[in-house]
């Protein structure tokens, strides 16, 4: 037999088994484990899950062969936890397996599956220790054989020998008996890994010492430690440099282990050697690689932070998929929102309505094309409530093969811009319908008289288009001596620089016209005149005119009567002549009123029927004679009699009026007198729908005067209140008449009050009526009868009301909408995050892992997609409640056979450890009821009794029914609810306050409360903290 069976006997099981392995816990970061590893020397980490105490189960490992792994595919070592990168532990050996087994069983059972551990469990599969090849390494003692056993021991020796030989790691036995000679062990014993490893064969160095293999680069201090170890007769674990047979260095791991004999002595010492070379090579270069990394990304970092907070865009950062997952300070400040709410697609709730469509349908373009985005939509600005106009870009950043990693957009803001074109297109529209509107001619000529630009009263005018005279000099129209008339005048704008007026004489079809002509330069950015415009009036008329009113002016003149003769032709009718009359009558000469409109005379007092009457007149041209109100130059009052008389030419177009003036002042006044005290009375009494009255200004303020439309607002005759001195008081509301009195007190002070109180309607019904009155005084100042009015403010009241009403019904709105956000948001969360974080998981690492591991992934996902859903269930169902779309539409049921199956459905989807116990003493109940809303009902119920009761808990769902009405009693053992949350226990997002960290939206009880109403049954709560909580609800069967 070979030597390493002289040696040797196989130990026991216990004695390979290491009962305290390094561990971590699924959530820790895959670097902390590296560095966990790394201090501990380890080699391996095992992934378990805390059950109690000292109770974990295994989960998966994670190995040093495993990082180098990730490091050559630059994995992200700090955003990674372990168990997305562990190997699942898909097998396992039990501790009672391997008590009656031996170790050759565990080595070939490790060689059989390539384990790099091989996990020991009890029968509950909780973990006991672990098995590698360095514990049975480490266990190698010789044990005594006693004769019976022999030939199974030898046969055991033989296929340990076997296992030894053909390790990977090199074996080295030396003698146990030389520790204090100078030469030291002698080997006894190597394998051929150990010749592999080191270059030396067995038969060079059996009889020879470890120091062999040692030199100058070897650790004395490693080589002390082992020397100490070794003569305490202990294990001793240490990492060397060993010299090879070529003179070569290499890195070894060695683990030395004492063998006794069977009276207890060491005899010899094994150890067990791994070339770890590469392994240091590569751990060296990974924390280089890692050093260098952490310091180019801090430094990256650094700079793409300092320059998306440094420009003035607003910038964000999207998946491949369009998933938003960083926006800047900047678009912060202007969304006042935090990097979380705009986290995906929420940037959604800050896009124009109108906008929305365009964008999805933008962006969504741009993800599936790879092409870069472009386009503009309106964004909300909360600082200020409005919608901003934005430029939005975005392209993507591509790898080395082309493929997306993710996109790099920008938002300038363009809403000043939008608002600049807008106003430049209007002012376009606006300059070219004057141009079109106007009636004067508007030409733009050039400084060699070259026609630019007409308006289309040029076209009609001299019947030319605008193309034809686009660049045409002006002297291909008109004759010389006439264009050098218009030449002479441009000439002078452009020397100039300044606008002229001459008046200008232009041949047409019927002659001879004179045009008054405003000409004025247009400049260029340097203020140099490029161009000239003119705008020409046709005065032709005008200049007739005039001559013939100077033939009159004598006449005129002559007459006692002021006379004014204005301008119809042009806007404003401005005063052109005046007779001394005028002057004689109005205090204003000639000069200052000439150009002027005659309503200068009324000065502000313009609220005169009689203008309004003139007005008309004159839009019709027609005679008219009113009597208006005027003012002197020295601003007395002077009633005038004013006759205007349209003049028209000889086409019949009003081109003058003439206006005869009679100061009638002091008639005016005597029929002012008499007229004053009728109309202020019929003004009182007709104009306003108001009640009128009048009282005494002291006592009960006895009424003396009340309109008789009083009996139409309450229905009282007017006699009523005068014949009753206390008929007025009597009747204003108790809590509202020391206020009307107080009021009444302070108007010897005032003047003029307003109340507004209470008035007992003769219906018997109090009506609100607004009071204002005021104190008449005579020449004296003594008070002589209060004058006031009332009218009915019930409507305004019942609308001030009903506004208040609203308001708060808004308020309550926006705070709804707010917990709304909140809890949505939070619920949204969680199931997100496990989304994204198992789909990339599936992205990098699907091809690596076992099936199951891959399903167990997709059913998080599909856990999460469904909770989410279930959520957004009961939203719709809320929104569909509150706005009244839940239709109440009753089928024929069998409450027996429905509670089963829905039972039955509840216990597959929730997977729940709890046990739902049901009873019905009737074997069917037969109802008519809306099967959609029960399952509401029931549902919610159910799902919170087990969400809130511990685990392995009885639930009880009873059914019976009562007069024709169903009764459904859930009770369950949870934690129950306090009693100051049952009032409010069936309200929105409401949640007791000792749910602590249990999930949920506080929707579930307010869906049920409104699918009871929409049943008309009714709900009842029993319930008491730490004991458990009962639900009782009726509904009718309907039959």
């Amino acid at each position: 037999m070979h030597a390493l069976t002289q040696l040797v006997s196989l130990p026991s099981i216990d004695t390979v088994i290491d009962f305290s392995p390094l561990t971590v816990t699924p959530d820790t970061t895959l670097l902390d484990a590296v560095s966990l590893m790394h201090q501990q020397q380890a080699s391996y980490v095992l992934v378990v899950e805390n059950l109690f105490t000292d109770k974990m189960r295994v989960l998966g490992w994670f190995t040093d062969q495993d990082v180098i792994r990730l490091v050559c595919c630059k994995f992200d070592f700090q955003a990674a936890t372990i168990s997305q990168v562990m190997s699942v532990a898909a097998i396992s050996l039990k501790y009672s397996q391997a008590q009656v087994n031996d170790i050759t069983y565990l080595i070939s059972f490790l060689q059989q599956y390539q384990l790099p551990l091989l996990p020991i469990v009890d029968e509950e599969n909780l973990l006991v220790g672990i098995v590698t090849f360095k514990t049975i390494y480490q266990a190698l003692q010789i044990t005594p054989t006693s004769p019976c056993k022999l030939v199974d021991t030898i046969e055991q020796l033989r296929l340990f020998e076997s296992a030894v030989v053909n390790a990977n790691d090199a074996i080295v036995i030396t003698t146990a008996d030389a520790l204090d000679e100078p030469l030291g062990p002698q080997i006894v014993y190597v394998n051929e890994a150990f010749t592999r490893i080191s270059g030396w064969s067995s038969a060079e160095v059996v009889g020879k010492t470890p120091r062999i293999l040692q030199g100058e680069l070897s650790d004395r201090t490693q080589l002390d430690r082992i020397r100490t170890a070794l003569q305490n007769c202990l294990p001793v674990r240490a990492e060397l440099i060993n010299y090879h047979k070529n003179g070569s260095t290499y890195w070894v791991e060695i683990n030395i282990v004492p063998i006794a004999d069977a009276q207890g002595k060491i005899t010899h010492f094994v150890s067990i050697q791994r070339d770890i070379t590469e392994q240091k090579q590569e751990n060296i270069e990974l924390e280089t690689r890692v050093e260098e990394r952490t310091q180019a990304l801090q430094k990256s970092e650094e700079r793409f932070r300092f320059l998306v907070e440094s420009i003035p865009q607003q910038v964000w950062i999207a998946q491949p998929d369009g998933y938003v997952e960083y926006i800047n300070q900047r678009m912060q400040n202007y969304l006042c929102c935090t990097q979380e709410e705009m986290w995906g697609w929420k940037w959604q709730n800050w896009v124009h309505p109108e906008d929305l469509s365009k964008c999805l349908d933008a962006w969504h373009n741009s993800i599936v094309t790879g092409e870069p985005l472009e386009l503009e939509f309106r964004w909300y600005r909360v600082t200020d409530k409005t919608y901003r106009w934005h430029l939005a870009r975005a392209v993507p950043q591509r790898d080395q093969d082309g493929k997306i990693l993710n996109w790099f957009g920008t938002n300038t803001d363009i809403d000043d811009l939008k608002v600049t074109e807008s106003v430049l297109r209007q002012t376009q529209a606006q300059l070219q319908a004057i141009l079109d509107n106007s009636p004067a001619i508007i030409y733009v000529v050039d400084n060699q008289n070259r026609f630019l630009l007409v308006n289309s009263q040029y076209e009609k005018v001299f019947k030319c288009s605008k193309q034809f005279l686009r660049g045409k000099s002006i002297y291909k129209f008109f004759p010389r001596h006439i264009a050098d008339e218009f030449a002479k005048n441009n000439r002078n704008v452009l020397t100039t620089g300044k606008p002229i007026e001459a008046e200008e004489i232009v041949p047409q079809e019927d002659g001879l016209h004179t045009y008054l002509s405003i000409k004025f330069p247009l400049k260029d950015a340097n203020d140099v005149p490029r161009a000239i415009c003119g705008i020409s009036t046709d005065i032709t008329d005008r200049k007739r005119a005039e001559a013939n009113l100077l033939l009159r002016d004598r006449a005129i003149a002559a007459s006692s009567n002021g006379i004014v003769i204005c301008d119809a032709r042009l806007p404003n009718l401005p005063i052109i002549y005046a007779n001394p009359a005028f002057e004689y009558i109005t205090g204003y000469s000639p000069e200052e009123v000439i150009g002027r409109n005659f309503r200068f005379l009324q000065g502000n007092d313009t609220n005169q029927p009689e203008i309004q009457e003139l007005r008309n007149a004159i839009q019709q041209a027609k005679n008219c004679t009113v009597i208006l109100r005027n003012y002197r130059k020295d601003g007395s009052l002077f009633w005038n009699e004013l006759s205007i008389s349209p003049v028209f030419d000889a086409d019949g177009n009003c081109t003058h009026y003439v206006g005869i003036q009679n100061d009638i002042t002091e008639r005016k006044q005597s029929e002012m007198a008499l007229m004053v005290s009728e109309r202020r009375l019929q003004y009182l009494l007709s104009a306003t729908p108001a009640v009128i009255y009048t009282c005494k200004p002291y006592e009960d303020y006895d009424i003396t005067f009340m309109s008789e439309n009083i009996t139409a607002m309450l229905g009282y005759a007017a006699k009523e209140f005068t014949e009753n001195s206390k008929f007025w008081s009597d009747r204003i509301h108790p809590e509202d008449k020391s206020h009307v009195f107080t009021e009444a007190a302070n108007l010897l002070k005032q003047g003029e009050c307003i109340c507004e109180y209470r008035f007992l309607h003769k219906n018997g019904n109090y009506i609100w009526v607004y009071d204002q009155f005021k104190l008449v005084r005579d020449d004296t100042g003594k008070p002589l009868e209060i004058v006031g009015y009332w009218t009915d403010i019930s409507k305004r009241k019942q609308l001030e009301e009903e506004l208040r009403t609203a308001l708060e019904k808004e308020k309550e709105l926006n705070e709804l909408k707010s917990r709304f956000v909140t809890v949505i948001s939070h619920e949204f969360r969680t199931p997100l995050s496990t989304i994204l974080s198992s789909s990339e998981l599936v992205e990098h690492y699907h091809h690596k892992w076992t099936e199951e591991k891959l399903l167990s992934h997709i059913h998080r996902i599909q856990h999460s997609v469904k909770h989410m859903t279930e959520m957004l269930n009961d939203v719709l169902v809320i929104g569909k409640a509150e706005v009244g779309k839940i239709d109440f539409k009753p089928i024929l049921l069998d409450l027996v056979e429905y509670c089963r199956d829905l039972l039955q459905e509840l216990q597959q989807d929730l997977n729940t450890e709890h046990a739902i116990a049901f009873h019905c003493e009737y074997e069917s109940i037969s109802c008519h009821m809306d099967q959609k809303l029960l399952g509401h009902i029931l549902r919610n119920l159910l799902t919170n009794a087990i969400k809130y009761s511990p685990n392995n808990s009885i639930i009880t769902f009873t059914l019976t029914y009562q007069e024709d009405r169903a009764v459904f009693e859930i009770k369950d053992q949870g934690i129950g609810i306090p009693q100051e949350d049952l009032p409010s226990l069936f309200e929105s997002f409401h949640r007791a306050a000792n749910v602590g960290n249990i999930p949920g939206t506080g929707l579930g009880l307010t869906i049920v409360k409104k699918c009871i109403d929409l049943c008309q049954g009714e709900i009842f709560v029993n319930s008491e903290v730490g004991v458990g909580t009962t639900f009782t609800v009726t509904l009718p069967l309907n039959n």
